[in-house]
């Protein structure tokens, strides 16, 4: 890993003392406590010896010196000084981790990874997102306070490893400097303020998002969660860099211009692609399935298909609900659809920081959901699964939701799926990380790959909790890369290393971010990329003659 810029590192205490003092007094403190118990031998005699090796060696050498009781004393009292000396420079050095990181670990978010806090009140607000490191909550700075600086955040950071600005350690590192440098400004505010001052100190260093972050890591992060998951202290960057995120679109309306579309699309049509709401549903013409609004109970309906933005538009995507709705027909699964009352979750607009819009759309959705109550929602988007089940309870929307994966599992397992066509083909699972890292479900796609005759299930290193990002979280679906390399070509190597035939995923931006990455090489000849549907639709088709 290379260093940050020398520009970025702000000079402070903590820099200038860094490890050297504390490892010195350590050493310091380990020296004189052994010529210590080398004066105490020499000045009380004990009996009991035998295991000082050390100290019994010290004494002889010290007694010939002619050392005596005065030494003793005097020794004690530097020993006692410099380990007050050693206990006092903790909280000031990197060693402070000592004391934060238990702390920050007790107090670490017990709710899934990757769950964002909601903005509460929108209409007394002053301000929104953060612009000022002191306007991060208590645990955020204590976030910075407790890094190790061991650099785990990066192993598997998409940005980190295509060479772009974004680097979590880093960042962290950056904004606690900045913490410190503006902690006297912020305490000569609060005394002024304190006396009634009418004038107070005002503070002319950098600016925290585009001097300390710099608008290139803000925007960079595709909040994957490998950050958090490598993290041995429990820091949580998603939710410090998406509060970046919502200053710049809320109070500066600075944001990536390709993002404007997307932003004008959710907000007018109900999908990020800006395409007629009226056709939401048009993927599903000719296969009879009914819409919600149609029936005459809709608590008789065991399922409602959540089909997502791009399970409806995508062509690609299209030919995947297509197929789940002939899998839960064939398991006799009595599901229904929104249809056009179905709009986006809104987490493009909330990952990129438009929390606003996020917060219309879901209210809008809840409204929706609420009045028909369904029993359960399944999801062929990890990114739907994640928002309805674990960000929409903050918006009044609390709802058992199934990912397609552990929903397919779980009509195999009880016999509603015949896996009767064999496929003899070595497949490689793709891990979307708002399933695998955020959710912790990778069990319910393997187990159904294996129950497919003749598959062999291979895996590389970065699977399950450790995947890899395919580059299309954090609404970095609607936005360009413009640094490095293409984290989806970086993933689709590592992919490849289990030389597979057929690469499974379970997520419709994993979808088409890996046959970006395949076609690029021109290796449609030798791969295919398939949803995990459409193996298992695949295999409940009679053998071909």
């Amino acid at each position: 890993l290379s260093p940050p810029p020398a520009e970025k590192v702000i000079d402070n205490f903590e820099n200038r003392l860094g490890y050297a003092v504390p490892m010195t007094m350590m050493v310091l403190v380990a020296i004189t406590g052994l010529m210590l118990e080398g004066a105490r031998i020499n000045a009380q005699h004990p009996d009991f010896t035998e295991w000082a090796y050390l100290g019994r060696q010290l004494a002889k050498i010290e007694g010939a010196l002619g050392a005596g009781a005065m030494y003793h004393r005097v020794l004690w009292i530097v020993h006692v000084i410099l380990v007050f000396g050693l206990l006092f420079c903790f909280p000031f050095t990197k060693l402070r981790h000592l004391f934060f990181a238990p702390t920050n670990l007790f107090f670490r978010s017990l709710k899934p990874r990757g769950r964002l806090a909601p903005i509460k009140d929108f209409e007394n607000a002053e301000t929104f997102g953060v612009s000022q490191v002191e306007q991060y909550t208590w645990k955020q700075l204590l976030d910075m306070a407790s890094c190790l600086e061991c650099g785990r955040c990066t192993i598997n950071c998409p940005t980190v490893n295509t060479g772009k600005t974004l680097n979590p350690k880093f960042l962290v590192v950056e904004q606690r400097e900045h913490l410190l440098q503006k902690a006297p400004f912020l305490l000569a505010q609060k005394a002024a303020a304190a006396t009634g001052a009418t004038e107070l100190p005002q503070y002319t260093g950098p600016d925290m998002i585009t001097e300390v972050a710099t608008e290139e890591a803000v925007w960079g992060c595709t909040t994957c969660g490998w950050c958090e998951e490598g993290c041995p202290v429990g820091i949580e960057h998603i939710q410090r860099i998406v509060d970046m995120r919502r200053h710049d679109v809320l109070m500066e309306s600075r944001f990536p211009q390709e993002a404007t579309s997307a932003f004008k699309g959710i907000e007018n049509q109900g999908n990020p692609w800006g395409l007629a709401q009226e056709k939401r549903a048009d993927w599903a013409n000719g296969l009879e399935i009914p819409e919600m609004a149609e029936l005459a109970d809709p608590s008789d309906i065991d399922v409602l298909y959540w089909v997502g933005c791009a399970g409806s538009y995508d062509e690609r995507n299209q030919k995947v609900s297509r197929s789940f709705a002939g899998l839960m027909k064939q398991a006799g699964v009595k599901f229904a659809i929104l249809g056009k009352e179905e709009m986006c979750t809104g987490d493009p607009a909330r990952r990129l920081g438009n929390e606003y819009l996020y917060a219309t759309v879901a209210g809008q959705n809840v409204e929706t959901l609420n009045r028909y109550k369904p029993r359960r929602i399944i999801t062929q988007c990890p990114h739907c699964f994640h928002n309805l089940k674990n960000e929409y309870p903050d918006f009044g929307g609390n709802y058992q939701v199934m990912h397609e994966a552990e929903f397919l599992d779980e009509l195999i397992q009880a016999g509603r799926l015949k896996l009767r066509n064999p496929i003899n083909e070595r497949i490689t699972y793709h891990d979307p990380c708002y399933m695998a890292r955020h959710n912790r479900q990778w069990d319910g796609a393997r187990n159904a790959l294996r129950a497919i005759p003749g598959t062999q299930v291979e895996d590389v290193d970065q699977s399950k909790n450790r995947t890899f990002c395919c580059g299309a979280g954090g609404g970095c679906m609607w936005k360009e890369e413009h640094e490095g390399t293409r984290i989806n070509q970086k993933r689709f190597d590592q992919l490849s290393v289990a030389n597979p035939e057929t690469l499974a995923v379970g997520c419709p931006f994993c979808m088409t971010m890996m046959e970006d990455a395949l076609k690029s090489r021109s290796l449609e000849d030798q791969m295919r990329v398939r949803d995990l549907i459409e193996i298992v639709a695949e295999s409940t088709e009679p053998p071909s003659k």
